[in-house]
């Protein structure tokens, strides 16, 4: 049988098989998606169908969720209470039928916005019993452009690397890893002038010599300056595109990579999300209240949950001495363990639910109650590795408390992804808290005024928030995932009564 014949057939048998498959594990049909995209066209180039088997290779645990509560749903007798998790966001918003259905969706989301998806590619040894720790699969790099601009897209493949140098890049102890990734975003930015041999006989020498052949690192920085500078030709554009915000839809492969400390990103507003499923569903649960491309919360309470596991003594002084003087309207827990059951009804009655302890906190509620409750405001989780999907092992899906809280209506979360010190943490916790809630200061004659917040853009605040930190590896852990946000000042009169009632 003839080669092509036989890869036509194989494609399409893998297709009736995913059609028939109401419920898709996730590692085998994310391999299936994968191989659709590099099978279905032999090119480094883009074509719709290649893009749109990327864009469902994201999220497919989340989609088996959505399936799962819509066939529910229309069952006879359907009793929400009996479901184990019930999400706030409609789960018709996840579904996306097709190509031309993912356009029109792209063309519904704020024009300010920017999407780039970055997926692992396939390899042979995804589907096999043992991975070759040798070699790191290539990148399909796909930047979205979102409302009227819908139609544009760029693309940009990557080949495999050796295991050595992703594990260069991935090491976040050193700086030097992030040089790797900005002579990549560099020459992705330059795309638009360079011709593509050069752009390969640039990426083949920053990363895969040969093996007689070293990389001279200061001949790398000097060809990094010079892509900077041959990118001051765009200007004008990138005075215009600044602090417009960007969205990462990343593969579980490239989640512990910090992309936000790359050059071209470092001082835009960034954050991240699983797929691009979720992130429409969470525009159109939020669209009433989005302005310019920004999510727009009100800060009017805040509840603080510092050191519960009664561990972290320098923590719970410092963050109680900031909170009693910056935010002494919020209604602060500090060194006691929560009852599970109002912890879950203050995180849904809050405008920012603010943790300051070990790992995520999900330890002290129920996860059952907390899936089944509309999170009100932003969640911020100053935990070690709080915002960090994690692989259960074998071929289970990677999960994270932050996708229960999106989900259920929590507009932004902002957390680690890594191990981080707690003076690092404490410190980008106030700075950040600092630049965007409104503060309250209590005058002579015993009058509180509020005064709006001096960096409303939450993302932004995030951002700046890192230069407190004194390690990279601290700086690089913090992201945020979500929607852009921007704090706008609540109900004046409630934080006044609640200034009143925590200070007294």
């Amino acid at each position: 049988m003839d080669s092509e014949l036989l890869k036509t057939e194989i494609i399409e048998k893998i297709k009736n098989l995913m059609k028939n498959e109401r419920i898709q594990p996730e590692p085998e049909f994310e391999c299936f998606f994968k191989y659709l995209a590099i099978a279905q066209s032999d090119t480094e180039f883009i074509n719709n169908e290649k893009i749109f088997e990327l864009v469902k290779s994201h999220g497919i645990h989340l989609l088996n969720d959505v399936k799962y509560w819509l066939d529910i749903s229309l069952e006879e007798n359907f009793n929400k209470d009996c479901l184990q998790s019930v999400p706030v966001l409609d789960p018709k918003h996840f579904i996306i039928n097709d190509y031309n259905d993912f356009i029109e969706k792209l063309k519904e989301l704020p024009s300010e916005w920017t999407v780039i998806q970055i997926t692992k590619k396939f390899t042979k040894f995804d589907i096999a019993s043992k991975n070759n720790s040798k070699i790191v699969p290539g990148m399909h790099i796909t930047k979205f452009y979102c409302g009227k601009n819908a139609e544009r897209r760029e693309y940009f493949s990557m080949g495999r690397t050796s295991r050595k140098l992703y594990d260069a890049y991935n090491n976040t102890n050193s700086e030097l890893s992030s040089h790797y990734m900005d002579l990549i975003f560099q020459v992705v930015l330059s795309a638009s002038f360079l011709k593509c041999k050069d752009i390969y006989a640039i990426l083949r020498l920053a990363l895969y010599p040969n093996e007689n052949e070293s990389v001279n690192t200061s001949q790398l920085m000097l060809l990094v300056e010079n892509i900077k500078v041959l990118n001051l030709r765009k200007e004008n554009a990138i005075k215009k595109a600044l602090y417009k915000p960007v969205i990462l839809i990343l593969d579980n492969e490239f989640e512990n990579i910090p992309w936000e400390m790359l050059t071209p990103l470092v001082f835009q507003p960034v954050c991240r999300i699983s797929s691009f499923h979720l992130l429409y569903a969470l525009y159109k649960y939020h669209q009433p209240h989005i302005k310019n491309g920004y999510r727009l919360a009100e800060m009017d309470s805040v509840y603080s949950l510092i050191n519960p596991g009664k561990d972290l003594e320098s923590c719970e002084k410092q963050m109680k001495e900031f909170l009693k003087k910056r935010l002494p309207w919020a209604d602060k827990e500090i060194g006691i363990v929560p009852d599970p059951k109002e912890l879950v009804t203050k995180i849904k009655n809050y405008s920012l639910y603010l943790y300051c302890g070990h790992g995520s906190g999900t330890q002290y509620l129920k996860t059952k109650d907390l899936k089944k409750t509309y999170v009100k405001g932003l969640v911020l989780l100053f935990g070690c590795s709080s915002n960090m999907p994690r692989n259960g092992g074998g071929k289970t899906p990677h999960q994270n408390s932050t996708y229960t809280y999106l989900t259920n209506g929590c507009p932004l979360t902002i957390g680690c992804i890594q191990d981080v010190g707690s003076t690092d943490a404490d410190a980008a916790c106030e700075y950040m808290l600092s630049e965007f809630m409104p503060s309250v200061t209590i005058t002579e004659s015993s009058q509180a005024v509020v005064t709006d917040p001096k960096e409303p853009n939450v993302l932004l605040a995030l951002s700046k928030a890192k230069s407190k930190c004194t390690k990279y590896w601290s700086k690089s852990s913090f992201v945020a995932r979500g929607i852009p946000c921007k704090t706008i000042i609540g109900n004046k009169s409630k934080i006044f009564s609640e200034t009143e009632l925590f200070t007294n």
